[in-house]
């Protein structure tokens, strides 16, 4: 598919490969997502975050969350910029679709610890995490720590 792309002009690999692989996510196409990052690596390019989190979420949409992880795992090993929170989130959701709740709240912690901020679209997967375990409590401090940071509801 990227050579066909490139014979057609569309440009650089890594931005046809992250539009595919976004694609296939929304088709439910996960396994040919992660053939297109696959595809992109065996070119030498390394997959950037926005490409990482477009396979994860490929995998999260697909209730894939082992391939997430590793997707995560690899994005953790890789030279380079650190994963992005986007890439955490995506790997969170993934968790979160797979009824680990728990892991999916451990993870976003981890992203926060890595330096990134935690915002609405962060908090709002926390708070599904929650109610997917009953947590009640738990969603009610998120939402006051919410309030404290001045993150919109």
């Amino acid at each position: 598919l990227l050579d066909e792309a490139k014979a057609l002009g569309f440009g650089e690999d890594r931005f046809v490969a992250s539009a595919g692989i976004a694609a296939c996510a929304r088709g439910g196409r996960w396994p040919e997502a992660l053939g297109l990052l696959q595809e992109l690596r065996s070119r030498g390019s390394a997959a950037d975050s926005v490409t990482t989190a477009a396979a994860i979420s490929a995998c999260a949409l697909a209730a894939a969350w082992p391939l997430a992880l590793g997707l995560l795992e690899e994005a953790l090993r890789a030279e380079g910029p650190p994963p992005s929170l986007e890439v955490f989130g995506a790997a969170a959701s993934a968790l979160e679709r797979g009824q680990l709740w728990r892991e999916a709240l451990v993870l976003l912690s981890d992203a926060e610890a890595r330096g990134h901020s935690l915002g609405r679209q962060a908090f709002a997967l926390a708070l599904a995490a929650c109610e997917k375990g009953g947590a009640w409590a738990l969603a009610l401090s998120l939402l006051e720590d919410m309030h404290q940071r001045g993150v919109p509801l």
